[in-house]
């Protein structure tokens, strides 16, 4: 079952460095990331004992 929230999000799980990291969305879908929408991104956590590094570009003044 696939999530019908467009996604706002990509992220990639980093296995050798133990990081899940947050990237804006990528103009082209990769098959080796995940898009994500917003509920779920607010959602995310990290598996035990990983971090999650968000590289996301911080949002415009006002924008809400």
């Amino acid at each position: 079952m696939r999530c019908p929230a467009h996604p706002i999000a990509t992220i990639a799980l980093l296995y050798t460095s133990r990081e899940v990291v947050l990237h804006d969305l990528f103009q082209e879908r990769d098959p080796n990331l995940l898009d994500l929408c917003r509920e779920h991104i607010q959602r995310l956590t990290p598996p035990l004992g990983w971090t999650l590094r968000d590289e996301r570009a911080p949002a415009p003044i006002g924008a809400g």
